[in-house]
């Protein structure tokens, strides 16, 4: 085992997304650039299914907190607290998906997926109020307030750029330790494809 700043790049890669999965303190600031010209294809397609189940972490942890923010949330003022501090979960995300070392294809296509998913969480979080609405567990007015802060508080913010530059500066943790037996050989090839955010390779 050694520090991840001392393996090769692939082994970074692994260490520290392995570890970000786990912990999203995880720093990536010593993540080295990326380019699928430096892998063999089998290579590339296995790292790229590393990063792609470290946001699938990310999605889920995202998800958790905000089912509780939502589920713990009974008034308008809870509700804005609750989901101003689901915003660091979220932006952790974000910090992986538009790291500058990925490929800029890579990072476009993370991005694209993550900003549906907060599309389709945020919908869906107005579509519950308005069915508690329906059932009558929430008055007229209370809905609109509710409606109100959610829309208020839209969970694309962690995509902002002002945002996700002030993330960046919360606290991370120390850097992983990486197994260089899982490091395959690395030899150059030409580019041939990028793995998309639903990737399922081995």
């Amino acid at each position: 085992m050694s520090l991840s700043a001392g393996g090769s790049a692939y082994e970074i890669w692994v260490g520290t997304l392995r570890a970000w999965a786990e912990d999203p303190h995880t720093s990536l600031d010593h993540l080295p650039p990326l380019d699928e010209r430096s892998f063999s294809p089998d290579t590339y397609s296995r790292l790229m299914t590393h990063l792609v189940r470290s946001v699938e972490a990310s999605s889920r942890r995202g998800v958790d907190a905000l089912s509780s923010a939502f589920q713990h949330s009974t008034t308008p003022a809870e509700l804005e607290v609750a989901l101003v501090a689901v915003r660091p979960v979220l932006a952790r995300r974000t910090q992986l998906v538009r790291h500058p070392s990925l490929p800029e294809p890579v990072r476009q296509t993370l991005e694209d997926a993550m900003r549906r998913e907060l599309e389709r969480a945020q919908q869906q979080i107005e579509d519950d109020l308005r069915r508690q609405g329906a059932g009558g567990r929430l008055d007229t007015d209370h809905l609109d307030r509710m409606l109100h802060v959610v829309r208020e508080n839209r969970l694309t913010v962690v995509l902002e750029r002002s945002y996700a530059d002030a993330a960046g500066r919360l606290e991370v943790a120390p850097l992983p330790l990486v197994d260089r037996a899982d490091a395959p050989p690395t030899r150059r090839f030409r580019p041939r494809r990028v793995v998309s955010a639903h990737s399922t390779e081995d």
